[in-house]
């Protein structure tokens, strides 16, 4: 961010991709059992809403004109495509040993959908699924809202009004057409949809006539956690169009950092977390995928299967209550240990030279202009 880091909600991120990595890998656990953790798909949107604020935090008046919009879009794929890119050809060994041993599906390890994985278009309707590393398709549908975000705040200069036509817009055509369980034909609007709820909490967030503090804190964690472990939530449910406005209360309650809770969430453990976040999102599915590949193969050594076909999903089941559940802590740390050194290494030195490329291409094509 190129203001002050708003630590609470850095915390807040971590929190959330760990959920979702949970969600993910599907264990017969104790942990899988829990409903917030069935529910844990719904994350996802609280990255949305974030990512709305955190936009409108940063630029909400710095796209004024078109090379101020082309250095905004570029900063974000520099942010999202490197470790992305890097994370996809993590899968093509994987997908080749899929193929080997004629244990894939072929559709979503295909060339094509690799292509469009390359070119940040698989979650627009291109695939008849989600395709090689699932968690892109965000990634995929964000970067694109991204560009209708930096197209309304350059033509619409000030406002809420500007975020809440196009949330409208997209809520329409998803309960229309689609729900928010969407991940690869209008992936788009359902990022957008919470996106640009997100954009108008930042109005609120500016607002000071509205207070936040360690009680409103308390509220909205209470009602993101109450309504995520007391519903089964499905895609099309209304209360699934429902949670980003929860999402939203957290981000508004956590960004000023009035409270308790925000501030014992500053401390070095919740702020690494955030800081790894997005590889921790990124790279989980590697991770899990070469767990369950180990466990296929190592099934057939033994002539055992530990990966148990349940309706349209695959759960893993060492055949103990214990071991289940070491596993799930096995997978985190494992998780955890990887999305840091892609940080490292991936993530982080990949956007600074990039943005550093892009910076010095500005600054030679200024001096030519002088001269």
């Amino acid at each position: 961010m190129s203001k002050n880091r708003l630590h609470g909600l850095d915390a807040w991120r971590g929190v959330a991709a760990i959920m979702v990595a949970i969600y993910h890998f599907n264990v017969n656990s104790f942990m899988h059992e829990l409903t917030i953790v069935k529910n844990s798909w719904l994350f996802v949107e609280f990255f949305f809403v974030l990512s709305g604020f955190i936009m409108m935090y940063n630029y909400s008046d710095r796209i004024n004109n078109r090379e101020q919009l082309l250095s905004f879009l570029f900063k974000r794929f520099s942010r999202i495509w490197p470790l992305h890119i890097f994370v996809l050809f993590l899968f093509v060994p994987v997908a080749i040993a899929g193929y080997v041993i004629g244990n894939i599906d072929p559709s979503r390890f295909s060339v094509a959908s690799f292509i469009s994985n390359v070119f940040l278009i698989q979650s627009l309707g291109v695939n008849d699924g989600v395709t090689w590393n699932s968690p892109s398709w965000s990634i995929s549908s964000e970067f694109f809202v991204y560009v209708a975000f930096g197209l309304i705040t350059l033509t619409f200069t000030k406002g809420w009004c500007r975020f809440i036509i196009p949330s409208l817009i997209c809520f329409v055509i998803l309960t229309n057409f689609s729900n928010m369980g969407d991940a690869y034909k209008l992936a788009f609007f359902r990022c957008g949809y919470s996106f640009f709820i997100g954009c108008v909490v930042y109005y609120l967030y500016k607002s000071k006539s509205l207070k936040s503090g360690t009680w409103l804190e308390i509220l909205s964690v209470v009602a993101v956690v109450l309504t995520m472990s007391l519903f089964l939530i499905k895609g099309n449910d209304l209360i699934a169009y429902c949670m980003p406005f929860l999402f939203c209360a957290i981000v508004f309650s956590f960004a000023r950092g009035d409270g308790v809770i925000s501030k014992a969430m500053g401390n070095n453990l919740f702020i690494k977390m955030g800081e790894v976040s997005y590889s921790i999102y990124m790279t989980h599915a590697f991770v899990a995928i070469c767990i369950k590949s180990l466990l296929l193969l190592f099934g057939k050594f033994i002539n055992h299967n530990f990966l148990v076909k349940i309706g349209n999903e695959t759960q893993v089941n060492l055949g103990g209550v214990l071991a289940n559940n070491l596993l799930d802590i096995v997978f985190l740390v494992l998780v955890i240990s990887f999305s840091m050194l892609t940080y490292r290494y991936v993530e982080s030195p990949c956007q600074r030279i990039l943005n550093a490329w892009y910076k010095n291409k500005k600054m030679v094509e200024t001096s030519n202009l002088v001269m």
